[in-house]
């Protein structure tokens, strides 16, 4: 199956500044983003894009470099499909010009934005212990499990 993606903005670096600034059309779609402490931005990794970045299935994930892992086991940009999310914390709002000030994010000047969401807590965060390769157990945070 196949289908489209469409960019609902950017995401740019600027003075020291990372801004998301969503596409006059979505705009409205910003409306209450203000009263949320963190948002979850989805991006395109398009600085890595071509087919055979498309087409990697086994990863040295950087905490591990000496071990070989599947993509869908790591947060490796080099993926069958180029879907990045970050949990950031959301500094400032201007919903009429459409920019979103966050505290940073791993992607580059100029990256396509694809959605937002408010990040939920109740949703979000995992309660209790979790386990990973590279950190075998640890707590998560109590009060929503991001940074400030």
């Amino acid at each position: 199956m196949q289908f489209t993606i469409h960019s609902i903005g950017s995401i740019h670096r600027s003075d020291g500044k990372v801004l998301v600034c969503v596409d006059p059309v979505y705009r409205t779609g910003l409306q209450g983003i203000g009263g949320h402490s963190h948002i979850v931005v989805y991006w395109w990794a398009l600085d890595n894009d071509s087919e055979a970045v498309r087409q990697t299935l086994l990863v040295h994930p950087k905490p591990l470099p000496d071990a070989i892992m599947g993509v869908f086991a790591t947060r490796s940009p080099r993926r069958p499909n180029l879907i990045m999310a970050t949990t950031c914390h959301l500094l400032k709002v201007d919903e009429d010009k459409g920019v979103l000030e966050i505290e940073n994010i791993d992607a580059f000047d100029g990256t396509p934005l694809i959605d937002i969401k408010c990040y939920s807590p109740g949703i979000d965060r995992v309660a209790g212990k979790v386990r990973s390769p590279w950190k075998i157990e640890h707590e998560h945070i109590p009060d929503g499990g991001v940074s400030p």
